[in-house]
């Protein structure tokens, strides 16, 4: 992941835009799965679809709790009047990272056969609630939440923002000691 040192908040809202790209595969997943001769794409997909959710999604919500919501919450000190209203917005969003993360378990077990060649009963429904549900989330988010968060950060606070994640996404190496 690359950080907007300068905005970090940025860099929130960009990366809405392709879990939700990635989510939109879950609705062609059916109908790859409906015809013989994209069965090897469907399990494709859903191999993909699972690695997704735990490189990128799951990460993504560990940086916003993490680092945005706790640099929002630090902030709210010099913004008593945004106080109430942050910490609702703050509260919401984990609670639908918890939702949308027991969610996703019930459709990886389906994924992961699908991955392994089985074949499963796909639950539609589910798959188009998941789907409609990340969605929902992201746009509060982005309407609510974020340009809050923007409003209360100060130019200092952005800055030690993006530094932490830059930090937190570093890859060092292997490091082994005698």
């Amino acid at each position: 992941m690359s950080v907007n040192l300068d905005n970090p908040i940025t860099d929130f809202s960009g990366c809405h835009d392709g879990i939700l790209l990635e989510f939109s595969k879950l609705k062609a997943l059916p109908k790859l799965l409906g015809q013989l001769d994209t069965f090897e794409e469907a399990q494709e997909t859903a191999a993909e679809l699972r690695q997704f959710f735990e490189k990128v999604v799951k990460p993504h919500h560990d940086d916003e709790e993490y680092e945005l919501f706790q640099s929002v919450r630090e902030s709210l000190k010099k913004h008593p009047e945004s106080a109430m209203l942050a910490r609702g917005y703050i509260a919401r969003l984990i609670e639908e990272h918890r939702y949308l993360e027991k969610r996703w378990k019930n459709i990886d077990k389906t994924l992961k056969k699908i991955s392994k060649g089985k074949t499963t009963e796909l639950d539609i429904p589910a798959l188009t609630q998941f789907a409609e549900d990340y969605l929902a989330h992201a746009e509060f988010e982005e309407a609510y939440f974020l340009p809050l968060a923007e409003d209360i950060l100060s130019d200092s606070d952005k800055a030690k923002l993006g530094l932490s994640l830059h930090i937190r996404h570093l890859e060092y190496p292997n490091q082994t000691y005698i």
